[in-house]
């Protein structure tokens, strides 16, 4: 297993979870990278969302129909219950892609698999990364007693891979807070700053659209959050007659732009147009996803958050920098825009990101530990 032909490139596997667009939006800049060094062959293994995307971002690499577990909302408030039930069938998950890795391995001469938070892909012969900035799991009050369990099998699954890397940045001025600074840190963990397409030259094309819209709206995340956020966006904003652009967050549905009087409505937007239109937005409204507030806050644009409702990590993630003046976060119980148009301007991420070279730095890591690990 491994490399058997030490003249041809390390070949990585890399694998998306699927759960809305983000992870896969992320992974964008770090698949780049390693395309510009030479020194890798790119498989790309996913399924969904994820794979339509960085589809239309790789139309040249391979690609593999590689399913990973994906997550079903409450239509309500509270998804304590409804992801109580869906645990067996995320361990089953995580215990099915485990197995089937290693025909993928053995299959297509894998060297490297780098798995953006999908617990089961590491396996003891070949070099393994997994890319996660949720080291702390956070429950919801009716689950907390359930905490400690949950976060002791999250560190066990991510020691068994031989590196763990954190998109966010070491101490205090970080995005993450305390999902990627718990008390106790993975040994083999490395923080490789904030990670965005964003960050790609090609990405920031000055793109001229078509038509400036006031308000720029980013959906994503699994449903049926997603087409419930969506319709009460539709309904407030079809009573204003501020031009809006909805940017729908569902790429494999090939559809031209939909006109509800002041608003527009994309399925999907390439990258380079996306940063045009929030470049020009003078207001935008997304989940409070990490790829999201990566993307946004590498851009230093202020954006108003949304939770999805019962989702904890975004609950945290939006208090936790609603508090520090970053971001602005509304309830989706409570979407009073008005108000929030007034205060936006208080907030601004004002976060320096300049130096950040952390993720090269994990990739010649890559490249020196590659260097002495025997081909088989």
């Amino acid at each position: 297993m491994g490399n058997k032909n030490p003249g041809r490139q390390k070949t990585i596997l890399f694998c998306p979870l699927d759960w809305g667009l983000g992870h896969a939006s992320r992974d964008i800049l770090i698949i780049q990278k390693l395309l510009d060094s030479k020194k890798y062959k790119i498989i790309i293994g996913a399924d969904n969302a994820p794979y339509h995307l960085l589809k239309s971002e790789f139309p040249d690499l391979q690609f593999l129909r590689f399913p990973s577990f994906s997550i079903h909302y409450s239509g309500h408030s509270s998804q304590s219950i409804k992801i109580i039930l869906q645990v067996p069938k995320i361990l089953y998950w995580i215990r099915k892609e485990h197995r089937m890795l290693k025909n993928i391995i053995f299959q297509h001469e894998v060297d490297i698999v780098i798995s953006d938070n999908r617990y089961g892909l590491w396996n003891k012969d070949i070099h393994t990364i997994i890319i996660s900035h949720q080291i702390k799991i956070f429950l919801s009050a009716i689950l907390c007693w359930f905490e400690p369990l949950v976060n002791t099998k999250i560190t066990k699954w991510l020691s068994k891979f031989d590196q763990c890397w954190v998109p966010d940045i070491k101490g205090e001025n970080n995005l993450a807070g305390k999902l990627s600074h718990p008390e106790k840190l993975p040994q083999n963990l490395s923080y490789i700053g904030p990670i965005s397409r964003f960050q790609l030259s090609k990405n920031l094309r000055d793109l001229k659209p078509a038509k400036k819209y006031d308000v720029l709206i980013i959906l994503s995340g699994p449903e049926p959050q997603r087409s419930i956020l969506e319709k009460l966006l539709i309904r407030h904003f079809r009573k204003k007659e501020t031009p809006v652009l909805i940017v729908r967050g569902i790429p494999w549905q090939k559809k031209g732009k939909t006109v509800y009087g002041n608003i527009s409505l994309v399925s999907h937007l390439p990258s380079g147009l996306l940063f045009s239109y929030i470049s020009m937005a003078k207001y935008v409204i997304c989940r409070a996803g990490y790829s999201s507030i990566m993307d946004l806050a590498i851009l230093n644009k202020s954006a108003i958050l949304i939770p999805t409702p019962g989702q904890t990590e975004q609950e945290y993630l939006a208090l936790s920098l609603h508090s520090r003046k970053i971001f602005y976060r509304l309830e989706q119980k409570d979407l009073d825009f008005e108000k929030a148009f007034s205060e936006i301007s208080e907030y601004y991420p004002g976060i320096s990101f300049s130096g950040n070279d952390f993720l090269d730095q994990a990739i010649e890591k890559l490249d020196m530990t590659l260097k002495i690990i025997k081909d088989y």
